[in-house]
């Protein structure tokens, strides 16, 4: 068998590119291989040469990750014109309703949420800057109450169908927001102020890896004559990476930790109430829409007018179309 000349070896293993530049270098380098008197000394000239190269790509990639890492981004929401359409998911995860007390009675009254419930968003660009949010109630006509435990209250069943029924199908809120997520709706009531910000706030500043914001929230409201012992709030949003989807766009991983807690005395007895919403929000940067948000809601009241836990799945989502009948008002 004819052996191979150090030329050919170092050709094979793609140790260097042979051209016209770096040909008078390779001839150096191949003379120093064909000095090497052993097969042990040659494999391992050969491995150095490998391990030198495999050093410099890892080099290379590092310094990739490194500078992701120290990347500005903007976040806003561009709607190139076009209507986009979300859809809300609502899952109880309770088996146990809130206890409203009447006061003057004594007389509790479950407040039943369904097992589940879902709202539809139209977004669609108002001006440059500006977009307008249309957030519709879908029908919920077969939803069932979360306690299946609890004692029947036929009035109770009835009224609460005849509200579901008024309200299924029919546009909840009207509001806008700028296209940083700012939101410009200020005559709204301010659970539907949070419902938006909570869904599509953004920072009003470029953000790198690592960076977190608060969001414009305020969730707990109580009497005039709450007189507050602790509390606690965080509203923070954090920037947690990036990753690439399999259409190669870019995926910006936000993590959501808010909650709101207040303890104190009342002229309707002690409270101790608290709120939170955590999960996971994947933006898609290339886009610049969301390709989906899951947070978890979770509800503990003790003392005041209302008692009781729950926990809810909300998770948002893009669809293709508008639902038949909804339609943007401006």
């Amino acid at each position: 068998m004819q052996q191979k000349d150090s030329l050919s070896i170092l050709k094979e293993n793609k140790i260097f590119n042979v051209t016209a530049h770096n040909k008078g270098r390779l001839s150096q380098k191949s003379n120093h291989y064909n000095a090497l008197t052993t097969a042990f000394e040659k494999r391992r000239y050969l491995m150095k040469q490998i391990l030198s190269h495999v050093t410099i790509i890892v080099i290379i990639f590092s310094s990739i990750s490194i500078n992701s890492q120290n990347n500005e981004y903007i976040f806003n929401w561009d709607l190139k014109s076009k209507i986009i359409t979300y859809q809300i998911k609502n899952y109880n995860l309770s088996n146990e309703n809130i206890k409203i007390n009447d006061i003057f009675t004594n007389k509790k009254t479950d407040l039943e949420f369904p097992v589940e419930s879902s709202m539809t968003i139209l977004l669609k660009q108002y001006n440059d800057s500006d977009i307008t949010i249309n957030i519709y109630i879908d029908n919920t006509d077969n939803n069932q109450s979360s306690n299946k435990n609890a004692k029947d209250n036929l009035n109770e069943k009835i009224s609460i169908k005849e509200l579901m029924e008024k309200i299924s199908g029919k546009i909840a809120i009207i509001g806008r927001i700028e296209n940083n997520g700012n939101m410009k709706s200020f005559w709204l009531r301010e659970s539907q102020r949070n419902l938006i910000t909570l869904l599509f706030g953004l920072p009003m500043r470029s953000v790198k890896i690592g960076d977190s914001w608060d969001l414009n929230l305020n969730l707990l409201n109580t009497d005039p004559t709450f007189k507050c012992i602790d509390s606690r709030k965080s509203t923070k949003v954090n920037f947690d990476s990036i990753e690439y989807d399999s259409n190669k766009e870019i995926i910006a991983i936000f993590k959501y930790d808010i909650i709101e807690k207040i303890k104190g005395e009342s002229g309707f007895g002690n409270i101790d109430w608290e709120m939170s919403f955590k999960g996971i929000g994947k933006y898609n940067y290339t886009k610049k829409e969301w390709k989906s948000l899951k947070l978890i809601n979770t509800t503990l009241l003790k003392g005041g007018i209302m008692q009781g836990n729950n926990k809810q799945l909300m998770e948002l989502k893009k669809i293709d179309s508008i639902p038949e009948k909804y339609t943007v008002i401006e």
